[in-house]
């Protein structure tokens, strides 16, 4: 705009130069055409009439010339071979408010700004002797005391044959548009200002998909230097793939419309990326989209940790050991299915309540000391006790307990693995009560091993019987089938042919029990040929002979490998916890921070705008309100996304069709909601039913590409029915499955923590059906109910 405001201001100026430059030249001409003639006459009186006319006709073509410069729309001047002006017209003294006398010679000179002065001297003296043409800009002394910006060209002008006889120039006003210049300079530096130490990526790009400013931010985020974007086109930058993928959100700003979108997409240079994109439309005078500013947010790392937090929350889950975790009251805040069937409590039954609701009566003070060993720094490692279960049960647990900590690590919460060992401790207490039973008969019995041979063969765990030469003499069926060997095969075998991969730690363990020494590990890794190792809970000790003499020994083994990868899967659980709350923290610091705050700048800077330009603050009110109105809501919206207290307060279904009617209106698509329950639904339900919505109806507008979806509520025989449709591109089911995103794992997982069912009916180009079915006795109250 500046160049071209630059260019026009040179072509009016320098046109009427040249014009009033060659009108200026008729009388010399006409005046020699006549001297021509009279010198061919040779007549004095003919001369003396012909002269006569010539010099009316150069008086007359002279104040035509003057007409002219006087109703000229610019200032004109004139000068001779002294350098001293000798003439300017009447624009030009009615500009500067003084007379011909005071402004001919140098006299022009005293309304030059002091500042300028040297420089518009310098230029035209310069000028002047090389006999060039030149362009200046200076300012000039209006008469109103102001001082203008004024652009000047100066021409030669020469007589019929070429002689040099001075200069004509001509001057435009171009006060208005140095002003603009300086408003939008300053608009930019504002701009640039605001968003240089921001993390967002900030762009203005034109109606030809072309760069016109960007940030430093932008300019990193595609890992090029700044001066390889800006001026250059979209596409150059971001390859053509990327460029077809988002031009239809490019279309869509250019019709006038504010566009927000979340997209994965592969750029050239930095690869696949998600972002996050607002882009708001810049208008021309006459209210017609030239382009657009674009507000770009990297969530690559955000949709990653989702992905990563719905995939350990379906381990947790599925986990058949109890995982919970608590505060530093040791109130319950997390429950998994593991948690429910061991203890019997439900999740809403247990979260909120202290720990101490499993911990029988006499070991209260055992559960404080494990509490002030945890608030110290301290960590359970495999510790073996007792708890109750809600029917009152006792059962045998063995606990891990670790401490959770906030970035700045600091002690926030305790998470606990419980396994149940109430089996392992059974078979314990018999073996024990066997050999109890061993020793006390050993004077009756006559073969005690072939005793100990019975007890082996039927206790309820993994036992083995060897001879001194590591052959079997029995096996429990636990050990057949924990090492998938057939007891008549193997009886008489020996050990290390049966199991070739038994490390020499173990073998050095079975040499000392044959010396009389008892040995044991609570956890041992074996790594087995194959490439897969096992973890072994093991115990070797010797049997003897009825003259007491050691007649081999004895391995008891139980396979804890599964437990041992829940706790692998509850340590990684418990750093992934912490990562997934930070980054959800920071997700929710760079929305408001980056997004909101970055609109929050953009309307500072349209406010200072005004601020200069008060004549439009009345034309621009209504615009500004409605952009306070839209951060408003989409700082409401964010919060919904995060916690809908609608459902609390107006109800489940209310608050259901609420936030449908908030993400119709924020996506610009048509949600039917229709609602057939009448009853009372268990809060429970239906936040399961919320979240199950708000993952499909994010999934059909990402991927259906239909502006229409159906959301149905019903109740039959105490079910109620959840029916999303739409009639869009569809997906492959398998191929979505096993895929890396876990929406339909989360949906799945949500709905059976309320026994419920999903099915989903979805081909290429058919449309997707889901439909949940969750048993509710309907109009029944539970702890907390909507309706």
């Amino acid at each position: 705009m500046e160049a071209w405001l630059h260019t026009c201001d040179w072509f009016f100026a320098a046109h009427w130069t040249r014009k009033i430059f060659a009108y200026n030249e008729v009388p010399r001409r006409n005046v020699s055409a006549v001297m021509t003639r009279m010198s061919d006459i040779g007549e004095d009186q003919l001369l003396v009439t012909e002269s006569q006319r010539a010099e009316e006709a150069a008086r007359e073509s002279e104040n035509r010339f003057r007409l002219l410069a006087d109703t000229a729309p610019v200032l004109i001047w004139q000068s001779g071979l002294d350098k001293l002006c000798t003439y300017f017209n009447k624009p030009w003294l009615d500009f500067t408010g003084r007379s011909l006398e005071q402004e001919l010679g140098n006299g022009w000179a005293e309304g030059v700004h002091p500042d300028d002065f040297r420089r518009c001297l310098d230029t035209y003296t310069q000028s002047f002797d090389r006999r060039e043409e030149f362009k200046m800009e200076y300012r000039l002394r209006h008469h109103d005391g102001e001082y203008r910006w004024v652009f000047d060209i100066g021409v030669p002008r020469s007589n019929r044959d070429g002689a040099f006889e001075g200069y004509m120039g001509s001057v435009v006003d171009i006060t208005e548009r140095r002003l603009a210049e300086d408003r939008e300079r300053h608009v930019w530096e504002t701009l640039d200002l605001v968003t240089k130490q921001m993390a967002a990526a900030v762009t203005r790009c034109s109606r030809d998909f072309r760069y016109l400013w960007a940030n430093q931010a932008y300019a990193d985020w595609l890992q090029r230097p700044l001066n390889e974007v800006v001026g250059h086109s979209i596409l150059e930058v971001f390859g053509n793939n990327a460029f077809e993928e988002l031009l239809p959100h490019f279309n869509r700003v250019l019709t006038g419309e504010k566009v927000h979108y979340e997209q994965e997409t592969t750029f050239r240079g930095i690869g696949k990326r998600w972002i996050s994109a607002t882009y708001s439309p810049t208008l021309d005078a006459n209210g017609v989209a030239n382009g657009w500013v674009a507000v770009v947010l990297d969530i690559t790392e955000r949709k990653r940790a989702e992905e990563a937090r719905f995939r350990h929350a379906a381990i947790v889950e599925s986990s058949e050991d109890a995982i919970i975790s608590k505060n530093l009251d040791a109130i319950i805040v997390s429950w998994n299915a593991g948690a429910e069937r061991i203890f019997g409590y439900t999740e809403s039954e247990a979260v909120g309540q202290p720990i101490t609701i499993l911990v029988p009566p006499e070991l209260r003070d055992e559960e404080n000391t494990i509490l002030e060993k945890l608030r110290a720094g301290g960590r359970i490692e495999h510790y073996e006790t007792t708890r109750v279960t809600k029917a009152g049960r006792k059962i045998d647990v063995s606990l891990i307990i670790s401490p959770i900590k906030d970035s700045n690590a600091k002690l926030v919460g305790f998470c606990k693995l419980a396994h149940d060992i109430t089996e392992r401790k059974r078979a314990e207490r018999a073996l024990r009560e066997t050999n109890d039973t061993l020793e006390t008969q050993t004077g009756v019995l006559r073969s005690q091993e072939e005793l100990l041979k019975i007890f082996v063969k039927n206790v309820p765990a993994g036992v083995a019987m060897f001879d001194p030469e590591m052959r079997y003499l029995e096996v429990s069926d636990r050990w057949c089938t924990d090492y998938g060997v057939d007891a008549a095969q193997v009886l008489g075998r020996s050990h290390y042919e049966l199991f070739p991969d038994v490390p020499d730690r173990w073998k050095q363990v079975h040499r000392r029990a044959l010396e009389g020494y008892t040995l044991q590990a609570e956890e041992d890794r074996w790594d087995r040929q194959g490439g897969f190792a096992t973890w072994v809970r093991w115990e070797v000790r010797p049997w003897k002979t009825p003259s007491g003499s050691v007649g081999g020994i004895l391995i008891f083994a139980e396979d804890i490998t599964h437990r041992k990868q829940m706790e692998e899967a509850l340590s990684g659980m418990s750093r992934k916890l912490i990562e997934s709350q930070e980054q959800e923290r920071a997700r929710i610091g760079r929305e408001l921070h980056d997004d909101i705050n970055q609109r929050l700048a953009m309307l500072a800077v349209e406010l200072e705008q005004l601020q200069d330009n008060p004549s439009e603050a009345s034309n621009r009110v209504q615009e500004l309100r409605k952009e306070i109105t839209e951060i408003s809501n989409d700082v409401q919206a964010l919060s919904h996304e995060l916690h809908s207290s609608k459902l609390e307060y107006l109800g489940v279904v209310e608050g259901i069709k609420s936030w449908c009617k908030e993400f119709s209106e924020r996506q610009r698509m048509e949600i039917d909601f229709k609602n057939e329950v009448s009853s009372t639904l268990p809060f429970e339900v239906g936040l399961c039913l919320f979240r199950v919505i708000q993952e499909a109806l994010h999934n059909a507008q990402k991927h259906s590409g239909v502006r229409r979806i159906d959301v149905q509520l019903a109740e039959h025989s105490n079910e109620v029915h959840l029916t999303v449709r739409d009639s869009g591109k569809g997906f492959d089911i398998e191929v979505a499955q096993r895929g890396r995103g876990l929406g339909l794992t989360s949906m799945q997982e949500r709905v059976r923590l309320v026994n419920g069912t999903i099915s989903i009916e979805s081909k290429p180009t058919d449309g997707t059906i889901i439909h949940v079915r969750v048993p509710v006795e309907l109009g029944h109250e539970s702890q907390r109910v909507a309706g």
